[in-house]
């Protein structure tokens, strides 16, 4: 009978293992590019999110310009999509008043290594129910070669709290 339970055991870790290995396989960490921060700001008349990105290695096989980050919410007019065109106009280095142009050049694949962040402005909807509000979040999937690299998500509720100037 122990070697039955012990069996069981062994198999239900093993299960638990695999299970986590592919949470992480399908949700992140193990892309060629990454999102290592992610900040909501702006106000609901002109909000914007900036992420910073990490190209650590040039995925096989594709088109390396071939970049893009989608942006879905419920507060959200429509999905948005940037390319890779749009992600090197907006790129900026450095934080505070030392935040400078990273100067990418779009007809180049992204720079390996090199650390920057960029803006993309947003359009979301004027009100929204209060029960959405609870939860409410900005989900970015950053997508190289048409494959998943990295997700990341923060939350929008300051954005709907926030009331414009008259």
């Amino acid at each position: 009978m122990t070697i039955l339970k012990t069996i069981c055991h062994i198999t239900v870790v093993a299960a638990v293992i695999a299970g986590l290995y592919l949470g992480f396989l399908i949700y992140g960490g193990t892309g060629n590019a990454d999102i290592s921060e992610m900040t909501m700001s702006g106000s609901i008349s002109s909000p914007s999110c900036r992420l910073t990105f990490n190209f650590k290695d040039y995925p096989k096989d594709i088109n390396r310009h071939d970049v893009r980050i989608v942006f879905s919410s419920e507060a959200l007019r429509y999905e948005h999509s940037f390319d890779w065109a749009q992600i090197a106009q907006n790129a900026t280095t450095g934080r505070g008043p030392y935040r400078k142009s990273a100067r990418l050049d779009h007809y180049a694949p992204p720079p390996l290594d090199k650390i920057f962040d960029a803006s993309f402005p947003l359009s979301v909807q004027p009100t929204l129910e209060d029960s959405v509000l609870e939860s409410l979040q900005l989900k970015a999937v950053l997508y190289w070669g048409g494959r998943k690299q990295d997700r990341a998500e923060t939350s929008m509720r300051h954005i709907y709290a926030m009331k414009p100037f008259l």
